[in-house]
């Protein structure tokens, strides 16, 4: 929320065929907890049950084959009171055989870490990969403070090192179940080796940073006077206050993850942290996927994703408000851990020039988002009624819609809209032009894709209720059967070859009456 043919000769040929014996492994952590607490039966079948001994890393319909768990519910529905028992990692992400460190604060006698796989596993969400002997509880309130930058941090001490050795990639969830009853959960991303081929999930770690509000301030809010009184920097060395310890993961990711695994489609997780810090080569990945809401970026990585379109890789936005704003990381913060800088104010900000954190459209350095996500961030609070105004565009062939037709419930919250002149996409592409009131304004949510000259398609579903409202309405509703199908039409179209030569855009933006400037005053 802003303030104010397959190319199968180069993409598919690189994929990695390490095998993890993931059965083992488990079995052995088991072994060394035999004092279990109670009513974990259900995780405790899924370490011993028969399964496969190996998997294929990255196959991800095998890997959903495997016996699940339902333990990390549980831990969802206890995680409700940080001062009650809290937790963060020391990595937003890991590459398989590499550690973890917990940090861990609980009022409980003692607790236990439990580490699940997201994913499909029958239905049950979730699969049970490594579970810790039982530790001492200890309450850790030691809470740092940059006054320069308004930034909390939390001084605790090193509670436990996980071991990854035999996890597959893929998105986690750490339980830190407490004897209590009080729980927390830590997201984790365990990155593949190799993305040659495979859909890229990025996990938003810098914007679920940038509204936490753990210690009393988050890049918004503080608490003397709200937004003049927020913090100018976030620190990584601390829980997660909101989303049962997960920040934005269950609302903005967890669906999409849920779907590409339940289908069974090839793809890697990174952390959007990554692009500054691991310079990872995302030219050779089939796609990149951006979820229901990743609005802050750093200059690193527009670059690398820029390139990777630019070198023919199709880009899907799931949601809007993306790539808003423009920040700066560093390793070297309190801890030890990232600092992530955000003055939201070029008048602010010691550094000028490029890396100004300010929006993307603004001096010192405007480059607005729209060149790359094809159109740009519109409102908030928004409202509207998703309508279909191309009915023959490729992603909404099964939907049944014809032109005219509506969903209801998915423009919600914020949205984008699609704007005449440059440096919007000449070629761009209109789908879907929704009616849309922010408070008392009226304007569009535009759908829009556009097919680059190197191949790449991009697509952009222009409202933040794709994923935060359709993806999770129940199964079987006309919003859920809407999104997944356009969803799904969309990534398995990136994964058989470049959306761009396969389906050309068809331009039409000039047939739309749209302001090349914002008239909703909430940009």
């Amino acid at each position: 929320m802003p303030t104010t043919h397959s190319d199968s000769g180069g993409r598919f040929s690189r994929r990695t065929i390490l095998k993890l014996t993931g059965v083992a492994s488990a079995a052995v952590a088991l072994d060394a907890c035999s004092s279990a607490p109670a009513g974990v039966s259900d995780e405790t079948a899924a370490m011993t049950a028969e399964s496969p001994a190996t998997v294929e890393v990255g196959n991800i319909a095998a890997e959903n084959q495997l016996p699940g768990s339902r333990g990390w519910r549980k831990g969802k529905n206890r995680a409700t009171d940080v001062a009650l028992t809290g937790a963060y990692a020391g990595q937003s992400s890991i590459y398989p055989g590499e550690s973890v460190d917990l940090f861990v604060s609980t009022t409980s006698d003692h607790w236990r870490a439990e580490v699940y796989r997201v994913g499909s596993y029958g239905g049950k969400g979730g699969r049970l990969v490594w579970r810790s002997q039982r530790q001492p509880g200890a309450a850790q309130d030691e809470v740092g403070y940059l006054p320069e930058t308004r930034t909390h941090y939390a001084k605790w001490r090193k509670s436990l090192s996980l071991d990854s050795a035999d996890w597959q990639p893929g998105m986690y969830l750490i339980r830190v179940a407490g004897s209590s009853g009080a729980d927390w959960l830590v997201p984790l991303v365990v990155k593949s080796p190799e993305v040659s081929g495979r859909l890229v999930l990025m996990m938003s770690d810098l914007t679920w940073q940038s509204y936490n509000e753990w210690g009393g301030r988050s890049a918004y809010f503080g608490p003397a006077g709200g937004f003049p009184d927020r913090s100018r920097a976030v620190s990584f060395a601390r829980p997660y206050a909101n989303g049962n310890g997960t920040g934005k993961y269950f609302a903005m990711e967890d669906p999409v993850v849920r779907l590409v695994e339940a289908n069974g489609l090839p793809v890697s997780y990174v952390a959007t942290s990554d692009l500054t810090f691991d310079k990872i080569d995302l030219t050779q990945a089939a796609g990149l996927v951006f979820l229901g809401h990743d609005e802050y970026w750093t200059v690193e990585e527009r670059a690398l994703v820029t390139r990777a379109r630019d070198a023919g890789v199709d880009l899907a936005f799931l949601g809007a408000n993306t790539m808003y704003w423009r920040v700066r990381l560093s390793q070297d913060g309190p801890r030890g851990l990232p600092l992530q800088t955000i003055y939201k104010s070029a008048a602010e900000d010691p550094v000028t020039g490029p890396e100004t954190t300010a929006r993307f459209r603004d001096a010192p350095a405007p480059d607005p988002e729209r060149s790359l996500v094809g159109q740009e961030y519109e409102c908030y609070p928004a409202t509207g009624t998703y309508t279909v105004t191309d009915p023959d565009f490729f992603a909404f062939a099964g939907t049944g819609k014809r032109k005219g037709d509506t969903v209801a419930e998915i423009v919600d919250v914020e949205v984008d809209r699609a704007y005449p002149g440059s440096p919007t996409p000449k070629n761009l592409q209109i789908v879907a032009a929704s009616p849309t009131k922010c408070l008392n304004t009226q304007t569009l949510s535009t759908t829009t894709y556009y097919s680059h000259k190197s191949g790449a398609g991009v697509f952009s579903t222009g409202t933040m209720g794709w994923v935060l409202r359709g993806l999770r309405e129940p199964t079987g509703s006309g919003p859920r059967k809407f999104t997944e199908r356009v969803t799904l039409n969309v990534l398995r179209a990136m994964l058989a070859g470049q959306m761009g030569v396969d389906h050309p855009s068809q331009p039409n933006l000039s047939t739309f009456d749209l302001p090349s400037y914002n008239t909703t005053g909430r940009a």
